[in-house]
């Protein structure tokens, strides 16, 4: 999972995105959906940035 969190952190520098100061957590979230959510959006970003 931090390798996941470290390519979402370089991603958003890449493309000159500020995170919230103050991310909004959700606490019934468990790891495992999160990982599920990352892993979506991993597959998600690695598509576009083989397009362009």
């Amino acid at each position: 999972m931090s390798r996941k969190l470290r390519f979402f952190k370089d991603q958003i520098h890449k493309a000159v995105l500020m995170s919230a100061p103050r991310p909004i957590l959700q606490p019934e979230m468990e790891l495992e959906q999160l990982e599920i959510l990352l892993a979506a959006h991993e597959h998600e970003l690695l598509g576009m940035n083989s397009i362009g």
